[in-house]
């Protein structure tokens, strides 16, 4: 705990007693994805962070970018995203920065995907060939739903292993709703291997089953 009032109590009000000092900081809110886990907490010097919250002093103006589990451990106040002028019940604020860090690792992924199209996309544009992939087109598509079909995947796979392009393939998604389950199926083996790691473990499964082979 000495590192914790070494943080806060300077920061704060109260000056002796860490509780209560702890009482003065709620988090309202604001998040930062660092991308990487890189981030140092600077309530209890966690090293290894890569989801970041805010918390402010009510008294002081005093700010501190602290890990998730720090909220919790310190019982640290958190406003009603509502803007009611309450604070969540500890069970509550627990929900709400799960929620948080799980919406931000979601997104984080959806980033990433949008990263790598566009590493594909200047690796084509670049690319002396008479006929590019317009990968502009996938962009659109999947900013719009969130995941690719499966004739788009098996593409875009095949594509980003051309250009040797490293990238995170358990982010990428891929939509077997409707028609789309009888596209999946149409997919060879091979490109089913491209796009193995897209695919979720009952996605991966029904093909198998469908197909009678095992991947």
């Amino acid at each position: 705990m000495g590192r914790v009032a070494a943080s806060i109590i300077p920061l704060s009000q109260e000056k002796n007693r860490l509780m209560i000092a702890l009482q003065e900081w709620a988090f309202e809110g604001k998040v930062e994805d660092h991308e990487k886990p890189t981030e140092v907490c600077q309530l209890c010097q966690k090293q290894g962070l890569r989801y970041k919250f805010l918390i402010r002093n009510q008294y002081t103006s005093h700010e501190l970018w602290i890990g998730s589990e720090c909220i919790d451990r310190f019982n640290i106040s958190v406003a009603d995203p509502q803007q009611t002028g309450r604070y969540l019940s500890k069970e509550e604020a627990q929900k709400l920065t799960t929620k948080t860090k799980n919406q931000m690792i979601e997104q984080g992924k959806y980033n990433s995907v949008l990263r790598s199209l566009m590493i594909l996309k200047e690796a084509e544009e670049n690319a002396e060939q008479e006929n590019p992939v317009d990968i502009s087109s996938f962009m659109r598509y999947y900013e719009k739903n969130g995941k690719f079909t499966p004739s788009q995947g098996a593409l875009l796979a095949w594509r980003m292993k051309q250009f040797n392009i490293v990238y995170a393939a358990s982010h990428f998604k891929i939509d077997v709703r409707g028609n789309n389950k009888a596209k999946l199926l149409q997919l060879k083996p091979i490109q089913i291997e491209g796009i193995k790691d897209w695919l979720i473990k009952s996605q991966l499964a029904m093909y198998e089953r469908e197909k009678g082979t095992r991947l």
